[in-house]
């Protein structure tokens, strides 16, 4: 495959806590990355997996465990600088043997030239910016701390960099060493023959770690433990202020301002005193002189004398002394009162002769007041009461949607489980049951017969106890399923990079109910993953797919329509409005912007072209090989081709075994690869269904390696099977 990309390096500095980095150029092998965390180098399968291995945009490194706040994580790729494959004269030119070949040669290139401008991912150029990145994320405290040991060592006179008791160097002699070391050119502070960099150079790289916005791990965000930065309005950002020290905010001074501003341009109603307009300092003070001077005529008392404090208390004495005060007044107000006793909210009352309006009285439950219930009357006719008479039993009441009268059918809708009784119609004077179903007349007849079916078992209990007849069906044995006949999954290819068609010769769709129903000779349906969704022949969700994502299609039935769905969910896609039955065909993986070229075909899904997944294996110990962009989580088996050769030195015959195995450290398949003759080869090609354990499996060369020159196996993926059922 073509080589697109120039560098071989990604430099991280890590989250808290972050494991997923990508690495965007194509690597032939997992044994080519090198992977360290703060210049340690790090194992594979025992710190970190990868993704994507053979792919061209690149995949994941994933950490085994998240790493800390500011570590330094690169992520290198280095070929062996060895050339293995090996061409026969006259022999057919292999294209992809010889496209792999110049893609190391390429990637060998890259690398040597990284190793003079980086460092090659160890070199002096490399620690510098290591240290360079650690720099740029040091806090403000390291900073201090810095210039903290700076001013001591200032005021040293004696014992500087390791002299001892010796004295400080004169200023002369300091000036004199100075000048030395500025006219060097080379070779200073252990940089070999590189040219120090010149005082402009160096005030150029200062004056931009000066302009970094971020410097320092400072941000405009309101964050816990950071430098406040300044965001491009020139606003800081802080939490809102919780005790009288801490720094108040401008959403809360906002909202006491807007408070005072609304409590100065209020002139009525200020601290209740409704809508009198609000008095003037000099007019209350006025108002108070004035009223405490009153003698007479005070709060409607005319012009009677204030009563004094004795005779007031003499005479609610002699109120509260009454036997029946106010009994003989008829009236409150203007107000009739009415005659008989007042109802008190808690005495043990009795009503007669009320009328309650149904609209706003309640019965509320006795535990939780929130609870309540209501009677409507407006289904009487006017003028006319209706009597309610309770039976002399408890119990609860029977609605009218869990009742079937005399006359009525039974016709889907109300509850009949329970103790339910079901009156009959009155048919030619012998007492039966009308049966529908759908809506439609099944017939009129005095029993019901229960039958079982193929897959329902059906127990009917005569429960007298109960005085009903008990049925339990279990469906459990036999659940119909989601079956596809003549699948085809139209090739992707030939229509849009976001569509796909499909069709078959029929499809049992299935509801969550294990309702199944068969759709024979169906038209094709096409699915858009760009649709926004729920959406019949669109996705399931409104955001759009992912790049690098495996898409789950389906056929979905709405009682009417066949249409199409496609999902990130293997089994459980969120249906659109109306569609009640699915069935699964198939799972294709969405690239950066288009689908694979696909051919879905039964429960087989066959790629265009193969995809070449291990190039000129020639490993005796065991090798992973990842199918994560390959094969989707759900497939059952997937179908891979091993094109092997061995070629001999002039010491005589010679063979191997190239083993494959689905778990690791067993084998399952073991092909036998032998060259006969001195100083020759042999190819052999084969292909094998494997089953699909976590998206991957593994490959080694066994045998002695008498007179072996060459072992190499090139391993392609041509197709993998999905669980549809499909025939």
């Amino acid at each position: 495959m073509a080589l697109q990309t120039t560098h071989i390096r990604r430099i991280y500095t890590a989250t808290a806590s972050q494991t997923i980095f990508v690495y965007d150029f194509l690597t032939l092998n997992v044994a080519h990355l090198s992977v360290t965390v703060n210049a340690v180098l790090k194992l594979l399968t025992t710190d970190y997996t990868v993704t994507n291995i053979n792919d061209p945009d690149g995949g994941n490194v994933i950490f085994n465990v998240g790493l800390n706040l500011n570590d330094t994580v690169i992520i290198t790729r280095i070929v062996p600088l060895t050339q293995e494959t090996d061409l026969v004269p006259n022999d057919p030119l292999p294209a992809d043997t010889l496209e792999a070949a110049l893609d190391k040669l390429t990637m060998a290139c890259q690398q040597i030239q990284d190793s003079v401008v980086v460092g090659g991912g160890g070199g002096a150029a490399d620690a510098v910016l290591q240290a360079l990145v650690a720099h740029v994320n040091d806090t403000a405290d390291t900073v201090h701390i810095i210039g903290t040991k700076i001013s001591n060592h200032n005021g040293l006179n004696s014992g500087v960099h390791g002299v001892g008791a010796s004295t400080v160097e004169s200023a002369s002699g300091a000036q004199a060493k100075v000048d030395t070391h500025n006219g060097l050119a080379t070779g200073v502070h252990g940089v070999g023959a590189s040219v120090v960099e010149s005082v402009a150079g160096s005030q150029t790289k200062v004056d931009n770690h000066n302009a970094l916005f971020d410097r320092h791990g400072a941000t405009d965000a309101n964050t816990t433990g950071r430098i406040v930065r300044r965001d491009a309005s020139g606003n800081a950002k802080v939490a809102d202020g919780v005790v009288a020290s801490d720094i108040a905010t401008k959403g809360q001074v906002d909202t006491v301002g807007g408070n005072l501003t609304t409590h100065a341009a209020t002139t009525t109603g200020i601290h209740g005193v409704g809508a009198s307009t609000v008095e003037s300092v000099a007019g209350s003070q006025a108002k108070v002189d004035a009223h405490k001077d009153l003698t007479t005529g005070v709060h409607g008392a005319g012009a009677s004398t204030l009563e004094t404090i004795a005779g007031s208390q003499a005479k609610v004495d002699t109120h509260d002394g009454l036997a029946a005060p106010h009994a003989a007044a008829t009236s409150v107000g203007g107000k009739t009162l009415p005659s008989g006793t007042i109802v008190g909210d808690s005495n043990a009352q009795t009503l007669t002769n009320k009328t309650l309006v149904d609209v706003s009285t309640f019965f509320a439950d006795d535990g939780d007041g929130s609870k309540k219930m209501q009677v409507q009357c407006s289904g009487i006719a006017a003028a006319t009461t209706r009597t309610l008479t309770v039976p002399d039993e408890s119990g609860t009441l029977v609605l009218q949607s869990r009742q079937v009268n005399g006359g009525a059918t039974i016709s889907g809708g109300g509850d009949l489980s329970a103790n339910r009784t079901l009156a009959v119609i009155d048919n030619s004077n012998t007492q039966k049951v009308e049966v529908y179903k759908s809506s439609v007349a099944v017939g009129t007849r005095k029993r019901i017969n229960l039958i079982p079916g193929s897959n329902v078992t059906l127990t009917v209990t005569d429960n007298a106890g109960a005085d009903r007849v008990d049925v339990t069906v279990d469906s459990s044995p036999g659940i119909s399923s989601q079956d596809l006949f003549g699948s085809v999954g139209q090739d992707s290819f030939t229509a849009t990079d976001t569509t796909f068609t499909l069709s078959a010769n029929a499809v049992k769709v299935m509801s969550a109910a294990y309702d199944t129903v068969l759709r024979d000779n169906p038209s094709n349906v096409t699915n858009n993953i760009g649709t926004a969704g729920p959406a019949a022949n669109g996705r399931d969700q409104a955001a759009a797919f992912a790049s690098n994502s495996w898409i789950h299609f389906y056929w979905i039935w709405n009682g009417v329509t066949l249409a199409s769905l496609s999902s990130l969910s293997a089994t459980s896609p969120t249906l659109p409005t109306g569609y009640t039955h699915k069935c699964y065909a198939g799972a294709v993986r969405y690239r950066t912007t288009a689908l694979d070229y696909i051919s879905i075909r039964g429960s087989m899904i066959f790629y265009r072209t193969r995809q070449l997944v291990v190039i000129g294996a020639g490993g005796t110990t065991e090798t992973l090989v990842s199918l994560l962009a390959y094969v989707p989580p759900n497939a059952t088996t997937m179908l891979i081709n091993s094109s092997l050769k061995i070629a001999t030195t002039a010491g005589g015959a010679g063979g191997m075994q190239f083993n494959i195995r689905h778990t690791s450290t067993y084998n399952y398949l073991v092909w036998s690869c032998r060259c006969p003759v001195a100083s020759s080869s042999v190819f052999n090609t084969t292909a094998s269904l494997i089953p699909n354990k976590s998206q991957n499996f593994y490959y080694l060369w066994t045998g002695a390696t008498t007179n072996i020159s060459t072992k190499e196996a090139d391993i392609d993926l041509l197709a993998y099977s999905v669980p549809n059922n499909g025939t």
